[in-house]
């Protein structure tokens, strides 16, 4: 009993004397303890927390899914009927989603904001939504809104109109309606947190989710089945009874998948390839009438091809006519215009003639070699008007391209002729003023007559000269303008 005493005495005393280090090892012992005992009980006071905000809010009345089974190969009728007929499942309901934009909602970058639109019928009996305001869709074009979104209050987004769309292809093909009027704002059982998941499209994070009456999905397959499974709903929600049971049932629900997979594989490949072989028949048909098309589109540019060559061929060969036909006929207007010519000194020099018998003294002669010089000086005159034309017509048929060796011949052969005519006129000069004196009377008499004739002859053909002159600048204009044409 004495050594229990003195053993308490002592060790107070070893206390006393070092207080500071034993009041530091008592406040770390706390501490620790303290520490301990608060992360021990986190969980269960988290876990009766959230059971307690769920009986609170009721949210056991909204009859929140279990497991929510998703197929890359979609679900059909026959997978949802077979899938209520497994004994650990309470309760399915299909469904449908898709991702889209908002051209309401703008991310923090300014960019357009994913949403996401759920099927809601008046039938669906799991994830039952809360109607914070307003009213569920009644009609195909009306939708409800995720609380807080819209950028303003739950009042104002009220009759607010919405649009979605997708970037890369027609949304048109997915939903009936691509715009809505918000009636209502809701809450719904599957967010509980303020964060919407993630998607595929756009920044990959939702910013909003919508309902939208279930008829406006176009799909032939349903792209998720909410599950209740049997005896879930009377377990703690955080037990280790009811994780263990639904991973049961997890698993079963990946075997029955597989199990449906390989029943559904083979209609999906049969659907493809019936889908294929019509496409392809109607490829092959396509293309057959697309290479016949193609074909006599072929044969119309061949035949339009050697048209335009006989064309082409036919207007080369018109164009030699015409310029032939051009040619002759100034040649014929030129010879014309020599004879007249011709004609016309040959009726001067008679009219000198007579003229020169009719002096009968050496003024009259003198008279006669006067005019008889004159007539010279206008036949060399003509003779330069000749050469003249002459260089011209050739100058033209050089720059047409046509032979001038003709020309040429008929030309000097007109300066000839002239040439002839005044040395002709010399020489009957010569001779008339010899024998001026003999016959001058008689001479005079015939040689008027001749020259009224000849010169009402000459008068005539100028007139016919002219005549054709205008007759082939007429018909040069027409064979240019039908020559453009044809080149038109």
């Amino acid at each position: 009993m004495r050594l229990h005493k003195k053993l308490w005495k002592d060790s107070f005393r070893e206390i006393w004397k070092t207080k500071q280090q034993f009041l530091a090892i008592f406040a770390i012992i706390a501490l620790g303890s303290g520490f301990y005992s608060g992360i021990k009980v986190a969980s269960p006071d988290m876990q009766l927390t959230a059971e307690s905000y769920y009986r609170d809010t009721q949210l056991s009345d909204f009859n929140l899914m279990d497991i929510q089974v998703i197929s890359s190969l979609g679900l059909t009728d026959e997978d949802v009927e077979d899938l209520e007929q497994q004994s650990y499942v309470s309760q399915v309901q299909p469904s449908y989603y898709c991702d889209v934009f908002s051209s309401n909602e703008t991310a923090d970058d300014g960019s357009d904001s994913a949403v996401r639109l759920y099927s809601y019928s008046p039938s669906d009996t799991l994830n039952q939504l809360t109607v914070v305001t307003g009213r569920l869709p009644e009609s195909a074009n009306e939708c409800v809104v995720d609380r807080g979104s819209l950028g303003t209050s739950n009042e104002d987004a009220l009759n607010t109109s919405v649009s979605f769309f997708l970037e890369d292809s027609q949304l048109s093909d997915q939903l009936t309606n691509t715009s809505y009027t918000v009636v209502g704002v809701v809450e719904s059982p599957l967010y509980i947190n303020y964060q919407r998941g993630s998607t595929t499209i756009g920044s990959g994070t939702l910013s909003a989710y919508y309902y939208i009456p279930e008829e406006n999905f176009q799909s032939d397959y349903y792209t998720n089945c909410y599950v209740r499974v049997d005896g879930a709903a009377d377990l703690d929600g955080y037990s280790d009874e009811y994780d263990a049971l639904i991973d049961q049932a997890a698993d079963q629900l990946e075997q029955w998948g597989e199990e449906r997979a390989a029943i559904r594989l083979p209609e999906l490949k049969e659907q493809a390839m019936d889908a294929y072989n019509e496409n392809k028949a109607e490829f092959d048909q396509g293309a057959a009438e697309a290479q016949a098309q193609l074909q006599d589109a072929w044969n119309q540019l061949e035949a339009g091809r050697l048209k335009l060559e006989s064309g082409r061929t036919e207007l080369e060969q018109a164009t030699q006519q015409y310029e032939q036909g051009i040619q002759q006929g100034e040649q014929s207007l030129n010879q014309a215009k020599t004879q007249l010519e011709q004609s016309q000194i040959e009726l001067s020099v008679q009219k000198a003639v007579a003229q020169a018998n009719v002096a009968s003294s050496t003024t009259q002669m003198t008279m006669v070699q006067s005019e008889v010089d004159k007539l010279v000086a206008e036949f060399e005159q003509r003779l330069e008007e000749l050469d003249r034309q002459c260089q011209e017509t050739i100058d033209q048929l050089t720059q047409q391209g046509l032979p001038t060796e003709e020309v040429q011949a008929t030309f000097d052969q007109q300066k000839q002729t002239i040439q002839d005519l005044i040395d002709t006129l010399q020489n009957r000069v010569s001779t008339t003023i010899s024998g001026i004196q003999s016959s001058a009377a008689d001479q005079l008499a015939q040689s008027m007559e001749l020259i009224n004739q000849a010169q009402q002859q000459i008068t005539s053909g100028w007139g016919d000269y002219y005549d054709g002159v205008a007759l082939l600048e007429q018909q040069r204009e027409s064979g240019r303008q039908q020559l453009d044409d044809a080149q038109a």
